[in-house]
């Protein structure tokens, strides 16, 4: 897979048309400009082969360490790319949404802090959810 990044905030991905079963971007989304981002997900439609898989892995905003903290520490970091905003993007350029799998818990949270019942749907959705996030797309058949 050939990627190149043209000046006129485009995408370019010198391959054939319906070529690959699957395509990965792991922690590369967050690194281009949304422009840039609407031009890659129309690049990776346009190689997949029908019915294959997209996944693009990155930090997950929604995790206040990664949103408050840790996103900033990478200065190649542009901006977040939320579950939302992502999966959205997805749909409108023409794939399926398969999921979005959390991943990477906070090394300092432990499984029994995780389980704890009493803890509050807010602070499992803030802090104890996932410091990365994969969106799983599927071109249609």
């Amino acid at each position: 897979l050939h990627l190149s990044i043209r000046r006129q905030r485009q995408m370019c991905i010198r391959d054939s048309n319906d070529t690959y079963g699957a395509i990965s971007a792991m922690h590369v989304i967050e690194h281009i400009p949304f422009k840039k981002l609407i031009s890659l997900f129309q690049e990776v439609y346009r190689c997949l082969a029908p019915g294959g898989i997209a996944l693009f892995e990155t930090p997950n905003p929604r995790n206040v360490f990664v949103g408050a903290c840790s996103f900033h520490f990478d200065p190649t970091h542009i901006k977040p790319v939320p579950a939302e905003l992502s999966s959205f993007l997805g749909e409108y350029i023409g794939f399926e949404l398969r999921g979005i799998r959390y991943a990477t818990p906070h090394p300092d949270i432990t499984k029994e802090e995780l389980e704890k019942p009493s803890l509050s749907k807010l602070w499992h959705e803030s802090f104890a959810i996932g410091l990365d996030y994969g969106l799983i797309l599927k071109k249609p058949e």
